[in-house]
């Protein structure tokens, strides 16, 4: 008992992680102790999210690939209206890195979701930014 009864339920964890999504979504820079810790929630929440047996079988039900298809959302969104800024794309990455490396068994079927934005960062040829480019080739 580690004191998280309270997040047994899947509804109060999913809701959790989506509002650890939007502190996500406030971040302006990589580095600062708030988006970092606001990263390592987020891989504590979605380790847990194989202990919890979710009811809901449609595709908006909390699960891994549910959480990862927020997750690149967020770099998505970043990509789309301001391409020039790669905070949010960098912490997601920081995010997939870290998820794999935690639940690398389960997420073997999930290759598809994350593959495609860090894949995306490294065979653009428009992409100016070096920094993403190799952080995308390191978490590859």
């Amino acid at each position: 008992d580690l004191g998280l009864k309270w997040l047994t339920s899947s509804q109060t964890l999913k809701s959790v992680i989506l509002d650890s999504f939007e502190q996500l979504k406030q971040s302006d820079s990589v580095t600062s102790e708030l988006s970092v810790q606001v990263t390592k929630n987020l891989v504590a929440l979605t380790k847990l999210i194989t202990d919890i047996k979710s009811d809901d079988a449609d595709e908006d039900s909390l699960s891994l690939e549910y959480t990862l298809k927020r997750a690149v959302k967020l770099g998505n969104n970043e990509l789309v209206s301001t391409p020039q800024i790669v905070t949010h794309r960098t912490l997601v990455f920081n995010y997939i890195a870290a998820v794999a490396l935690q639940m690398a068994p389960q997420i073997k079927d999930l290759l598809s979701i994350i593959l495609t934005p860090l894949l995306r960062e490294i065979s653009d040829p428009s992409k100016t930014n070096a920094e993403l480019k190799s952080h995308a080739q390191e978490v590859l």
